[in-house]
Formats: C-alpha cells, structure tokens, sequence
C-alpha cells in the first residue's frame, strides 16, 4: 500500500471500502498530494466530522483520550496536552471514517 509523505495509507483505485469507514477521501499522489470529496460525498463527511468533534469534545481527561488514541494505534501522540490529543484524535478518527483511496 503506498503511503503520503505524512504516513497515511493510501488504497489503490478500485479497493473495497475498510469496515467502519464511510466513504472514500480521493487522492492523487505525488510530490504533494491533492485530496477532495466528491461532491455526493460533502454532506456526509460534514455529518461524520461534526460527530467525531462531538465525540471528542466530551472527553475531560488526558487518560481517557490516551486510551482512545492507544485503541486507534496511535500512541505517538500520548505525550501532548490534552487540547492537542483531542485535534489529533479528530484527525485519526476523520482519516479511519473517510480513508484515501487512489484515483
């Protein structure tokens, strides 16, 4: 599986969508890399962030958004404050519920 210059997993054009995700973020791979919806897509993706935020925000201690971060295999983060662990987890939970494929 090819990977962005930032470590994100990137399917090939034609994969079967992961188990839990939502929909697919399009992208086009490169030196940089372009990502974009489709327009169909827009409104629920903005539906999914608004939960994820949600989900989030509610957590109140660093424990507690360690272990959510620990569950998403992301234990490179478990040493910010808690404001930067509740960003990173957003950005985690967004990238698993609309994972890059390939066009």
């Amino acid at each position: 599986m090819k990977l962005t210059h930032d470590q994100r997993p990137v399917y090939p054009a034609g994969s079967p969508l992961p188990a839990g995700a939502s929909g697919w973020t399009q992208c086009k791979l490169g030196a940089a890399y372009a990502v974009w919806l489709r327009k169909e897509d827009q409104a629920q993706s903005k539906a999914d962030l608004a939960q994820i935020i949600g989900k989030v925000h509610a957590l109140r201690t660093k424990a507690a958004a360690v272990a959510l971060l620990t569950e998403l295999d992301k234990t490179a983060f478990v040493n910010e404050r808690l404001r930067d662990l509740k960003l990173s987890l957003i950005n985690a939970m967004y990238a698993k519920a609309w994972p890059l494929i390939e066009v």
